[in-house]
């Protein structure tokens, strides 16, 4: 970004996005959260019993040991697949869907009653339906995933349709720009700040979901490990699983969806006082 000076000479600006770099969320207030997380852990671990609150190092040694003998990674294989088809069928979905209800008043009045009906049943009755449907298979976990995820992608991305700058479209028409052109160039920088809103909203319900379903009927993933620590009052065991499963998604938020933001807007400048 350029600007003129009183001398007519053109210096450079930046915005605070373009001068983040991938790992500034290291430092600063993200860091100190990180540490107080460890903090409060610690003193739960002191104040309550380790079989309710287990210290974080021994955590961290099981979890550690989990890797070394192997059974972290087929239990997360399993679950980190059941997120993927189902997250990727349900942003497919929800976007079609989105874009349907965007583009006609008349499929939004239709469709939204059905998303509305589908959001409100409970999170634990779709997994229950699932299980009684598709038995227990991978299928289950997806359908339960698409199930809770799919409406409100939907309507993230309607909102995004509803919204789109169209004197912005009238004026690349009065360019003679091509149809193709002015949804690649016009439209879709619009609603692309929707779809990462769906992705970061979406995506933690999906691996909540995997693990529900997976702790009500399946025979392997996290949420079975989960379920059958808790079963034998293991804890620490419990606490292992579950900061296993957290490392990953933060890893996922941090070194794959924050930098694909980035990089989708850095045209945008953020807002900040």
């Amino acid at each position: 970004m350029s600007a003129y000076t009183e001398t007519g000479t053109i210096r450079e600006l930046s915005t605070p996005r373009e001068r983040s770099t991938p790992w500034g969320w290291l430092a600063g207030p993200k860091l100190l959260a990180a540490a107080s997380i460890l903090v409060v852990w610690w003193f739960g671990s002191v104040v309550l019993p380790p079989d309710v609150v287990p210290p974080p190092l021994q955590v961290l040694q099981t979890m550690g040991t989990l890797l070394a003998s192997g059974d972290a990674w087929l239990h997360l294989r399993k679950t980190l697949t059941r997120i993927l088809l189902g997250f990727t069928a349900s942003a497919l979905l929800g976007i079609g869907i989105g874009l349907l209800m965007g583009l006609s008043r008349r499929m939004a009045m239709y469709l939204e009653v059905w998303v509305t009906f589908v959001i409100t049943i409970p999170s634990l009755c779709w997994a229950i339906i699932a299980l009684a449907w598709f038995g227990l298979r991978d299928s289950a976990a997806v359908f339960t995933i698409v199930a809770i995820t799919c409406p409100p992608i939907a309507v993230n991305f309607w909102s995004g349709v509803r919204h789109v700058d169209m004197s912005l479209v009238e004026m690349a028409r009065a360019f003679r720009a091509r149809r193709g052109l002015i949804v690649r160039r016009v439209v879709l920088p619009q609603l692309v700040p929707y779809a990462i809103a769906a992705t970061r909203y979406g995506l933690p319900l999906a691996w909540k979901m995997a693990i529900i379903a997976e702790m009500l009927g399946l025979s392997n993933g996290v949420g079975y490990m989960l379920i059958y620590w808790f079963h034998v009052l293991n804890m620490v065991q419990v606490f292992a699983w579950m900061l296993l499963f957290t490392s990953v998604m933060l890893t996922v938020e941090y070194l794959v969806i924050k930098p694909l933001e980035r990089a989708s807007l850095r045209w945008t400048a953020e807002v900040s006082f």
